[in-house]
C-alpha cells in the first residue's frame, strides 16, 4: 500500500480556472491559453485536474 502522506496536497493547486474560447498549447511546464487579447502561460504543477470542451455541434 502506498503511503498517502506522499501525494500532492490539494491546498497548494489552483480551486479553478475558468478559460473561454482559447486555444490551448502544451509547453514544457505549462499550457498556453491563446486568446484574441494575447497569449496567457498557467503553471501545469499548479493544477489539480484540466476539463477541456468543445462547440461543435
Amino acid at each position: 500500500m502506498k503511503n498517502l502522506q506522499e501525494l500532492p496536497k490539494l491546498k497548494d493547486s489552483m480551486s479553478y480556472l475558468y478559460v473561454e474560447h482559447a486555444i490551448i498549447e502544451q509547453n514544457d511546464a505549462a499550457i498556453i491559453a491563446i486568446q484574441k487579447n494575447g497569449r496567457t502561460p498557467i503553471p501545469i504543477a499548479a493544477m489539480t485536474c484540466l476539463l477541456l470542451a468543445s462547440e461543435n455541434p
